[in-house]
């Protein structure tokens, strides 16, 4: 589940990012066929997701990495192999979503054209 999340949330990165750079070398007056522009309310909503990716990522990444290193003092069987596995593989996740929910903050800047 923590890896559709983390793929859902680079898919609007990076649909983001690609908004924000055809939009960025347009005039007002040139609407249609090069895209739509991204609303502020939309890029605020884009940015509160990867706000909070970032923090979930973190969460996940933290308390499975950490479950992962308990059990890794524990004598080796089947089963304490398979947790070890799977939190591991989840911790992962954990820090695929984090950097997924830092690149969407990340495309959601504007940069300031000079004056």
């Amino acid at each position: 589940m923590i890896w559709l999340l983390a793929v859902a949330v680079g898919w609007v990165a990076l649909r983001t990012w690609r908004t924000l750079q055809r939009s960025r070398g347009r005039r007002p007056d040139q609407q249609g066929l090069q895209g739509q522009q991204l609303e502020a309310y939309q890029a605020v909503n884009r940015l509160v997701l990867g706000k909070a990716a970032a923090l979930a990522g973190a969460v996940v990444l933290g308390g499975y990495a950490g479950f992962a290193i308990g059990h890794l003092g524990i004598e080796p069987t089947q089963l304490s192999g398979q947790r070890l596995l799977r939190s591991s593989i989840a911790a992962v996740g954990g820090l695929v979503l984090l950097v997924m929910g830092l690149l969407l903050e990340r495309a959601c800047r504007v940069r300031s054209d000079p004056p």
